[in-house]
Protein backbone atom coordinates (compact mmCIF):
# COMPACT_ATOMS: atom_id res chain seq x y z
CA UNK A 1 0.00 0.00 0.00
CA UNK A 2 1.33 3.40 -0.94
CA UNK A 3 1.68 5.97 1.81
CA UNK A 4 -0.91 8.75 1.90
CA UNK A 5 0.31 12.24 2.48
CA UNK A 6 -1.29 15.57 3.06
CA UNK A 7 -0.12 18.95 4.24
CA UNK A 8 -1.37 19.44 7.76
CA UNK A 9 -3.78 22.23 8.51
CA UNK A 10 -2.05 23.07 11.76
CA UNK A 11 -1.35 26.81 11.84
CA UNK A 12 2.25 27.72 11.08
CA UNK A 13 3.23 24.19 10.17
CA UNK A 14 4.23 23.27 6.63
CA UNK A 15 5.32 19.69 7.39
CA UNK A 16 3.58 16.98 5.42
CA UNK A 17 1.76 14.21 7.18
CA UNK A 18 2.56 10.71 5.93
CA UNK A 19 0.39 7.67 6.70
CA UNK A 20 2.04 4.33 6.00
CA UNK A 21 2.02 0.76 7.17
CA UNK A 22 3.79 0.22 10.45
CA UNK A 23 6.47 -2.33 11.21
CA UNK A 24 7.96 -3.69 14.41
CA UNK A 25 11.37 -2.07 13.86
CA UNK A 26 9.76 1.40 13.65
CA UNK A 27 7.83 0.81 16.87
CA UNK A 28 10.99 -0.30 18.66
CA UNK A 29 13.00 2.64 17.32
CA UNK A 30 10.30 5.20 18.24
CA UNK A 31 8.68 3.50 21.24
CA UNK A 32 8.75 6.56 23.52
CA UNK A 33 7.16 8.69 20.81
CA UNK A 34 4.42 6.09 20.22
CA UNK A 35 3.70 5.98 23.96
CA UNK A 36 3.61 9.81 24.01
CA UNK A 37 0.82 9.91 21.40
CA UNK A 38 -1.66 9.14 24.19
CA UNK A 39 -0.10 11.40 26.85
CA UNK A 40 -3.35 13.29 27.44
CA UNK A 41 -5.59 10.24 27.82
CA UNK A 42 -6.44 9.59 31.47
CA UNK A 43 -6.21 5.90 32.28
CA UNK A 44 -4.38 5.01 29.06
CA UNK A 45 -3.17 1.46 29.51
CA UNK A 46 -1.19 0.72 26.35
CA UNK A 47 2.46 0.14 27.15
CA UNK A 48 5.48 -1.41 25.44
CA UNK A 49 4.09 -4.94 25.80
CA UNK A 50 0.92 -4.00 23.91
CA UNK A 51 2.80 -2.33 21.07
CA UNK A 52 5.23 -5.22 20.68
CA UNK A 53 2.81 -8.12 21.22
CA UNK A 54 2.74 -10.43 18.23
CA UNK A 55 -0.69 -10.97 16.72
CA UNK A 56 -1.78 -12.55 13.44
CA UNK A 57 -1.15 -10.18 10.52
CA UNK A 58 -0.49 -7.26 12.89
CA UNK A 59 2.45 -5.81 10.98
CA UNK A 60 0.69 -6.27 7.63
CA UNK A 61 -2.44 -4.41 8.78
CA UNK A 62 -1.27 -1.65 11.17
CA UNK A 63 -0.60 1.99 10.28
CA UNK A 64 1.06 5.07 11.71
CA UNK A 65 0.80 8.74 10.82
CA UNK A 66 4.15 10.54 10.78
CA UNK A 67 4.99 14.20 10.86
CA UNK A 68 8.63 14.54 9.90
CA UNK A 69 10.16 11.60 11.82
CA UNK A 70 7.70 11.57 14.71
CA UNK A 71 4.62 9.36 14.97
CA UNK A 72 1.51 11.44 15.66
CA UNK A 73 -1.10 8.70 15.37
CA UNK A 74 -1.54 5.00 14.85
CA UNK A 75 -4.01 2.21 14.15
CA UNK A 76 -3.02 -1.21 15.49
CA UNK A 77 -4.96 -3.96 13.72
CA UNK A 78 -4.70 -7.74 13.53
CA UNK A 79 -6.56 -10.70 12.13
CA UNK A 80 -9.02 -12.03 14.70
CA UNK A 81 -10.19 -14.92 12.47
CA UNK A 82 -10.14 -15.63 8.73
CA UNK A 83 -11.99 -12.75 7.06
CA UNK A 84 -12.19 -10.79 10.34
CA UNK A 85 -9.79 -7.94 11.17
CA UNK A 86 -9.93 -6.18 14.55
CA UNK A 87 -8.75 -2.68 15.47
CA UNK A 88 -7.03 -2.99 18.85
CA UNK A 89 -5.94 0.60 19.36
CA UNK A 90 -6.45 3.86 17.50
CA UNK A 91 -4.93 7.08 18.75
CA UNK A 92 -4.02 10.55 17.48
CA UNK A 93 -1.78 12.93 19.42
CA UNK A 94 -3.85 15.63 21.17
CA UNK A 95 -2.39 18.60 19.26
CA UNK A 96 -3.03 16.81 15.94
CA UNK A 97 -6.71 16.04 16.55
CA UNK A 98 -9.13 17.93 14.36
CA UNK A 99 -6.70 18.19 11.42
CA UNK A 100 -7.71 15.04 9.51
CA UNK A 101 -5.06 12.69 10.91
CA UNK A 102 -7.63 10.24 12.26
CA UNK A 103 -9.57 10.37 9.00
CA UNK A 104 -6.43 9.58 6.98
CA UNK A 105 -5.53 6.68 9.30
CA UNK A 106 -9.06 5.31 9.20
CA UNK A 107 -9.35 5.56 5.41
CA UNK A 108 -5.99 3.79 5.01
CA UNK A 109 -7.06 1.08 7.44
CA UNK A 110 -10.42 0.46 5.77
CA UNK A 111 -8.89 0.49 2.29
CA UNK A 112 -6.20 -2.06 3.18
CA UNK A 113 -8.57 -4.35 5.08
CA UNK A 114 -10.88 -4.29 2.06
CA UNK A 115 -8.06 -4.89 -0.43
CA UNK A 116 -6.87 -7.89 1.59
CA UNK A 117 -10.34 -9.44 1.42
CA UNK A 118 -11.53 -9.06 5.00
CA UNK A 119 -15.32 -9.14 5.25
CA UNK A 120 -15.49 -7.72 8.76
CA UNK A 121 -13.59 -5.04 10.71
CA UNK A 122 -14.44 -4.71 14.39
CA UNK A 123 -13.41 -2.49 17.27
CA UNK A 124 -14.41 -1.75 20.84
CA UNK A 125 -14.88 1.74 22.18
CA UNK A 126 -15.71 2.88 25.69
CA UNK A 127 -19.45 3.46 25.84
CA UNK A 128 -19.01 6.97 27.29
CA UNK A 129 -16.61 8.04 24.49
CA UNK A 130 -19.30 9.68 22.38
CA UNK A 131 -16.83 11.52 20.13
CA UNK A 132 -15.13 8.27 19.10
CA UNK A 133 -18.44 6.51 18.60
CA UNK A 134 -19.60 9.34 16.30
CA UNK A 135 -16.28 9.24 14.39
CA UNK A 136 -16.63 5.49 13.74
CA UNK A 137 -20.31 5.82 12.77
CA UNK A 138 -19.32 8.45 10.17
CA UNK A 139 -16.88 5.89 8.77
CA UNK A 140 -19.72 3.37 8.36
CA UNK A 141 -19.29 1.32 11.53
CA UNK A 142 -22.45 0.13 13.25
CA UNK A 143 -22.87 -0.51 16.95
CA UNK A 144 -23.43 -4.21 17.59
CA UNK A 145 -23.77 -4.56 21.37
CA UNK A 146 -22.45 -3.36 24.71
CA UNK A 147 -20.18 -5.56 26.79
CA UNK A 148 -19.02 -5.17 30.34
CA UNK A 149 -15.46 -5.75 31.47
CA UNK A 150 -13.59 -3.30 33.66
CA UNK A 151 -15.51 -0.60 31.74
CA UNK A 152 -18.55 -0.67 29.49
CA UNK A 153 -17.62 -1.05 25.83
CA UNK A 154 -19.56 -0.85 22.60
CA UNK A 155 -18.57 -3.38 19.95
CA UNK A 156 -18.71 -1.76 16.51
CA UNK A 157 -18.39 -3.41 13.11
CA UNK A 158 -17.90 -2.43 9.49
CA UNK A 159 -18.26 -4.73 6.51
CA UNK A 160 -15.85 -3.27 3.93
CA UNK A 161 -16.44 -3.77 0.25
CA UNK A 162 -14.03 -6.62 -0.42
CA UNK A 163 -11.33 -6.02 -3.00
CA UNK A 164 -11.86 -2.27 -3.39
Amino acid sequence: MNPKSSPTDEPGDNAELIVRQLDRAEVVAHLEAFLAVADDVIGEYWDESHFLAERDQKWELSFAAWKNVTPVGYAIISERAPGHAHLHHFMVKAQMRGFGVGQMLAESMISLVSAKGYQKLTLKVESNNHGARQFYRRLGFTEMHVEESRLWYVLMMKEPEVGC
